[in-house]
């Protein structure tokens, strides 16, 4: 028997409770082109992965896992790929994995408010074919607004130091090069135009083993004689072909 207005099915009883809302998920006997599913802080959707500190909110996303930017209902903008976010004074940094640069696996540090041209990152890459080679860059990135950008290897702790071990050849470029202190235990080769030593006050520089000088040299006359100037001569040689032995002349 049917029922005029129902599509054929029965009426349900006179005393029947009303239907309960649908929870988030997969529904016995319902099919859906969208699915939501949550965790605790976490909600999984179309979109990707995203955790939250709290009950999700504006401004605290920790991290999302999806397969194209955006934003989510929140208003926290996210990244592709893989990222874990923090806040700090009202901002929201980013630290992503991604090809940030060179189509190789990085790892990128970003202001979600201020991104620059190229973040800063680190990324490399390996092959195992014959020959090839295995290659990690930290990237300082390019700011934007003409900005300006710099690496800086920092150790904090008493007496510690920064190790370039087993490298046959360390070369850094760049307008300026600057350390504390710095030793090699190879040669050093300056490419540029200038050496500088000092720091304004003094400068000094020290060879060892100590260079021998012609002992005529060690005193000069307000008016050198021949032999004294033909001293000097041999004393700026001899220093010329030291600072050549360890590199620091050509």
């Amino acid at each position: 028997m049917t029922y005029p207005g129902l599509g054929g099915q029965q009426p349900p009883p006179q005393n029947a409770a009303a239907a309960a809302p649908l929870l988030p998920g997969v529904q016995p006997g319902t099919t859906a082109a969208f699915v939501q599913l949550k965790a605790g802080n976490t909600i999984i959707n179309a979109a990707g992965i995203f955790t939250y500190s709290g009950a999700p909110a504006a401004g605290n996303l920790i991290f999302s896992d999806a397969p194209a930017s955006g934003t989510d209902p929140y208003g926290n903008p996210y990244l592709q790929g893989a990222t874990a976010y923090i806040y700090f004074s009202g901002q929201q940094f980013a630290a992503s994995l991604s090809t940030e640069i060179a189509s190789s696996p990085a790892v990128s540090f970003q202001n979600m408010g201020s991104a620059g041209v190229l973040n800063p990152a680190v990324y490399g890459n390996s092959q195992s074919e014959t020959g090839a080679f295995n290659q990690l860059v930290l990237s300082s990135g390019d700011a934007t607004g003409g900005g300006t950008t710099s690496i800086t290897l920092e150790d904090q702790s008493i007496g510690g130091q920064i190790a370039f071990a087993n490298a046959t050849a360390v070369t850094m470029t760049g307008a300026a090069v600057s350390a504390q202190s710095f030793t090699s235990a190879g040669d050093i080769s300056v490419q540029g135009s200038q050496l500088f030593v000092g720091n304004g006050t003094t400068a000094e520089v020290v060879l060892n083993p100590k260079q021998t000088v012609n002992a005529a040299a060690t005193h000069i006359s307000t008016t050198p004689t021949a032999a004294e100037f033909n001293s000097v001569v041999d004393l700026v040689n001899s220093l010329r072909s030291a600072m050549i032995s360890i590199g620091l002349a050509s």
